[in-house]
């Protein structure tokens, strides 16, 4: 009967123990995503504007780094956000717009990845953002959600019609993700500031290439 009980015991305990190291699963705690994500566009070579750089690290269990892994940035759910369907950063490995939009990318040796985002708001859509709404993943873990951003407010690169649009943002009075280029859940000042900086460094000046995802 004592042998039984400590067997079920076992059993039970295995259940809640953790997967060993090698598994590579990442949990949450351990790995990081960036809070707020910029899209940008393109300068007139055809790269990704600098400012739109972020960063995800991907860790196991023991906190150790782990390489060569995909992490999904999930778009599903970011309903007046639009990735561009083709991403000039090599970062980006693939982007499926029917999908999500979802775009992927692989961790490095140090088990991080740094990547650039093209894309353009959608000042049409039925309903703004205004929490966290960009997803990610790896290796079936949902790792967390991003506020996500746009410089380019109304396609074709950044240009005086988006400080339009970022005005009205402001004025409205309502709080809108899409403008919100700090990430501090409020549309203000040095939100126009961030957004001057990405015009006057002309490496917006082109919106995405092959459209934008649905």
């Amino acid at each position: 009967m004592h042998r039984r009980i400590a067997l079920l015991s076992l059993v039970a305990l295995s259940a809640f123990a953790p997967p060993p190291a090698g598994a590579g699963l990442p949990p949450p705690p351990q790995s990081t995503i960036p809070q707020h994500v910029l899209l940008v566009g393109r300068d007139a070579s055809g790269n990704a504007d600098p400012l739109g750089a972020a960063t995800a690290v991907i860790r196991d269990f023991a906190n150790n780094p782990v390489p060569g892994v995909e992490v999904l940035i999930d778009f599903s759910t970011t309903p007046d956000m639009r990735p561009s369907a083709a991403q000039p950063d090599p970062a980006i490995v693939s982007v499926d717009c029917p999908g999500g939009p979802v775009l992927k990318v692989v961790t490095g040796a140090n088990g991080s990845v740094t990547f650039r985002i093209v894309g353009r708001a959608n000042l049409s859509a039925a309903t703004a953002a205004q929490l966290p709404t960009l997803r990610f993943y790896s290796q079936g873990v949902y790792l967390g959600q991003a506020i996500v951003s746009a410089y380019d407010l109304d396609g074709g690169g950044v240009g005086p019609t988006d400080l339009n649009a970022w005005l009205q943002d402001f004025f409205s009075g309502n709080y809108f993700a899409r403008s919100d280029y700090d990430g501090n859940l409020i549309v203000g000042p040095n939100d126009l500031s961030m957004w001057l900086k990405a015009f006057f460094g002309s490496n917006s000046i082109q919106g995405g290439m092959g459209g934008v995802c649905p």
